[in-house]
């Protein structure tokens, strides 16, 4: 099998140790971001989970799955999102359509908060959404090339297919 150039090489295969995870990411419109809120997959809360970061103001959580969840999602707008975007004045807040971002209480508190939302279509809209385009798209391309490198590199934990 052939594959054309700039693409992934279907000769080799990751070694399995991935984990799932959600990052709440948000930027406003001057371009300052919200530290990153990590929802590890897990049954319960481990340190060794973020040894390595350099952003004091990140916060973790955890989930069955990996997702953010109903309380997951209120916890982000409550106690991370309000606390860091505090003002006065409305703020308009551009969500994804995802299920526990739009729950009656998220919704509740941002009414009381003056947090305008506005919600995009669940599910075509990877390609509409702001940070998917202009950070998070770019930022999967390099990824995938830089994963690329490096199992090319560690061939002793590669499968080869062939």
């Amino acid at each position: 099998m052939k594959c054309r150039t700039a693409r992934y090489n279907p000769h080799l295969a990751q070694d399995g140790s991935r984990q799932r995870l959600t990052v709440l990411e948000s930027v406003s419109a001057f371009g300052t971001a919200v530290p990153p809120f990590v929802v590890y997959k897990g049954k319960g809360h481990y340190t060794g989970w973020h040894l390595e970061t350099n952003d004091p103001e990140a916060r973790f959580a955890y989930s069955k799955n990996g997702w953010t969840d109903d309380q997951l999602g209120v916890a982000w707008l409550l106690e991370h999102f309000e606390p860091k975007t505090y003002t006065k004045d409305p703020r308009l807040l551009i969500l994804d359509g995802y299920g526990s971002h739009i729950t009656w209480h998220f919704c509740q508190f941002a009414l009381e908060t003056n947090i305008h939302i506005l919600c995009l279509a669940a599910h075509p809209t990877h390609l509409l959404q702001p940070l998917d385009i202009g950070i998070f798209g770019p930022l999967q391309h390099y990824y995938g090339k830089a994963a690329d490198i490096h199992m090319r590199n560690t061939r002793s934990r590669v499968i080869d297919l062939y």
